[in-house]
């Protein structure tokens, strides 16, 4: 009811201000003599904005007209999706009971990776007291860089060996074997104190070496590279 006083207002508003203008237009003779003039250039005025407010509806209804053709190409994507994850969720039924099969392969697998290591370091372990006899020679006769490469050996498998003892933190973990392990390689440790202890004093005279033993700082400096090296491979695979 509101609206429609509203517009009737606006029309007669509209009336009184078109009557208005055209009592001041054509006030005179002369004037009136123009309001064919003012009658094609009114209907030429009219037809443009009729023009060009159907060419706006037209624009907006192929605007329209064009999203619905989007929706309608969405919905499809949308179902052929859900039949898609249909069909997977179908061919996983087939397939779930290979869950269990596949934990008994990386169960096989681990031990394979575990016996494949022990392999490799049961000849290590029967050379220990060997290699640690040549380090200690080497490290005798000054020749740091072999001594170092016996070394780094034996601590290898020496990791490889605790590895394979698992972590300390899990309830099955023996500390015996721990133990016994550290024993076992202790005098690769006391070797390696040795070693570095050498190292650091060529170092420490770095100046006064490099004039007159050369190769003991470039060895010095290669087994710091080794070492370092080591560390990094072991703490990115951590």
């Amino acid at each position: 009811m509101e609206s429609t006083d509203t517009l009737r207002k606006l029309k007669e508003q509209a009336e009184t201000n078109a009557l208005k203008r055209l009592q001041y237009e054509f006030s005179t003779p002369d004037q009136l003599e123009q309001i064919e003039q003012h009658i094609l250039r009114n209907e030429k005025t009219k037809n443009m904005i009729e023009s060009q407010l159907k060419s706006a509806i037209q624009s907006h209804f192929i605007s329209v007209n064009s999203c619905m053709d989007q929706l309608k190409e969405i919905n499809g994507n949308i179902k052929e999706v859900k039949n898609t994850i249909y069909s997977i969720q179908e061919e996983y039924k087939t397939i779930s009971h290979l869950e269990n099969t596949l934990g008994e392969l990386r169960k096989e697998a681990n031990k394979h990776k575990q016996l494949k290591s022990a392999k490799e370091n049961v000849q290590n372990i029967l050379n220990v007291k060997d290699l640690a006899k040549k380090a200690e020679q080497y490290i005798d006769d000054n020749n740091l860089l072999l001594a170092h490469k016996c070394l780094f050996d034996m601590e290898k498998c020496k990791n490889d060996i605790l590895e394979e003892l698992g972590n300390p933190s899990d309830k099955n973990h023996n500390i015996d074997d721990i133990k016994l392990v550290e024993e076992f390689f202790k005098k690769v440790k006391q070797l390696q104190d040795i070693l570095h202890s050498n190292i650091f004093l060529i170092i420490k005279r770095m100046l006064e070496v490099s004039k007159s033993y050369p190769n003991q700082l470039v060895t010095a400096l290669r087994i710091i590279s080794r070492e370092e090296a080591y560390f990094l491979k072991n703490r990115l695979i951590c």
